[in-house]
């Protein structure tokens, strides 16, 4: 995991009282980010498809595929994180509704995955036909490649639906592509873009909020999303 993308959890993470928290690592493979989330005061439980690859001897990985019901009870954990695991998978939508499953309510999801909707990945689908995250075709001998490239207002969608706020995002690391496009092209991205959320089904404050997101530099330099999700209290 890249350390601007660490950098970036971190600033979403309830990070207070953290010695009271327990927190849900999905497949965080060798486990460097079981290791930093515990040394910040958090009780760990690391998960992967594949625990032989876990190397932190003083914690115990838990096997997980995500494309199943998890093994743990509901609202057992207050954070969960998933670190560019959710483009690999078969059924987003069933990896949220676990998620929220086993989250306390007011708990927090974390996540991250490529940004195909960055001013670099933009310009480059335009001549290429491939975008961040998915930069060449698909290998047909590629059981898990990264082929489920989802926008920013379709993760927000998903995450709605299976009981989730968007709290918050945070700045990964950037293109220089991104950073030289920003200037020229925020005039045009603004026109196109509140054109595009000015109708449709969703409600006024739903397109209002997709407007502010697709607009903030977090969503058009980042070359990785970093969302923060809240469990919303069960209806009453």
């Amino acid at each position: 995991m890249r350390d601007a993308i660490h950098e970036g959890i971190l600033q979403l993470l309830p990070l207070a009282d953290a010695s009271s928290k327990r927190l849900l690592d999905l497949s965080c493979g060798s486990g460097n980010s079981a290791r930093r989330y515990a040394a910040l005061g958090f009780s760990v439980t690391p998960t992967s498809f594949h625990p032989e690859t876990f190397k932190v001897p003083e914690m115990r990985c838990e096997r997980v595929d995500l494309n199943q019901p998890m093994p743990f009870a509901d609202a057992s954990f207050d954070c969960v994180t998933l670190q560019e695991v959710v483009e690999h998978l078969e059924n987003v939508p069933h990896l949220f509704r676990e998620v929220r499953r086993v989250l306390k309510p007011g708990g927090s999801f974390i996540l991250t995955t490529p940004n195909r909707l960055s001013l670099h990945s933009r310009v480059k689908y335009i001549f290429s036909g491939f975008y961040r995250g998915c930069r060449k075709p698909l290998a047909a001998a590629d059981a898990h490649p990264n082929w489920h490239m989802l926008d920013f207002h379709v993760l927000l969608w998903i995450g709605k639906r299976a009981g989730f706020e968007l709290a918050g995002t945070a700045r990964s690391h950037t293109k220089v592509g991104s950073r030289l496009l920003y200037g020229p092209l925020v005039p045009a991205l603004w026109i196109g873009t509140r054109l595009a959320t000015a109708e449709g089904h969703a409600t006024k404050e739903e397109r209002a909020e997709y407007f502010h997101h697709m607009m903030s530099r977090n969503v058009l330099l980042s070359e990785n999303l970093i969302l923060h999700f809240k469990a919303a209290a069960p209806a009453s």
